[in-house]
């Protein structure tokens, strides 16, 4: 896997968040996080080779270290676009000495509200457990990166919780004040990312098929579950591979006890 993991400057600053990115990595991935020595060769004047050298010992103890000797690598100017904007000098730097490496860079909690994706070789990671269309997302969905999540089964259709925790909640506040045709884009955009974190994709066949009755259909990667969006209350509807509903789940994956055994919630397949 030919991948290399930055933090962010505005990382560094927050022990709680980092502690979070951590956990997240250890729980999820197989991922080691980068830091180039030594460290006057490219640690920035806002974050200084005390605070690399901090953030060494860190990883070392989490077991999440990977050190690169800077006279191992060819500094050049880097072959990507890169904005200069929100990315912090050191980031650049860094990104000079992996020109030719997919990069996943997380920005601090500061940066979040740019919602600043990255591009083709780099893969920013604004939040853990708030971004919507996220890079994250797009990993589950992939197949790539993320080797240790959990893979959705009929007792379990909805198993990476712990990666929705927080989006019922974000959902809340997004519809506060909003009429009820106004909330549907956004429980459609939360729950294609809860979807995404689960590892379904969308299913543009299925979805032509069951047009005017349903929005949008999803399935698993094995296609032994299909998904829907429940429009009317923000929530994720959960069928068989025939087509047949099981349940109504709430984004961390409790069933609500909502079977509908009459037909009319099963969708063409």
């Amino acid at each position: 896997m030919n991948i290399s993991v930055l933090l962010d400057d505005s990382v560094f600053g927050d022990k709680a968040y980092r502690k979070e990115i951590y956990e997240f990595i250890k729980r999820y991935t197989n991922w080691k996080i980068t830091i180039f020595i030594p460290y006057n060769a490219i640690a920035s004047c806002y974050v200084g080779k005390s605070a690399q050298a901090v953030l060494s010992q860190e990883l070392l103890k989490e077991g999440l270290l990977n050190i690169v000797h800077v006279a191992s690598v060819d500094v050049a100017a880097p072959s990507r676009i890169i904005n200069k904007c929100l990315i912090s000098e050191q980031v650049i730097t860094e990104l000079s000495m992996l020109k030719d490496i997919e990069v996943i860079l997380f920005f601090g909690q500061s940066k979040h509200c740019h919602d600043y994706k990255g591009d083709d070789k780099l893969k920013v990671i604004n939040s853990l457990y708030t971004e919507l269309n996220s890079n994250i997302a797009k990993f589950a969905r992939d197949g790539r990166y993320m080797d240790k999540l959990d893979t959705p089964s009929r007792k379990s259709p909805l198993p990476n919780e712990d990666l929705c925790k927080d989006y019922k909640c974000l959902q809340d506040r997004m519809c506060t004040g909003l009429a009820q045709n106004e909330k549907i884009s956004i429980y459609i955009k939360v729950a294609d990312e809860v979807l995404g974190r689960n590892g379904f994709l969308l299913d543009k066949l299925t979805s032509a098929k069951n047009k005017g009755a349903i929005r949008q259909i999803y399935h698993s990667k094995d296609k032994q579950l299909f998904a829907s969006i429940d429009v009317e209350h923000g929530a994720i509807e959960i069928f068989d591979k025939d087509g047949k509903h099981i349940d109504e789940f709430t984004y961390t994956g409790v069933a609500q006890n909502k079977t509908d055994n009459t037909g009319k919630h099963d969708i063409i397949i």
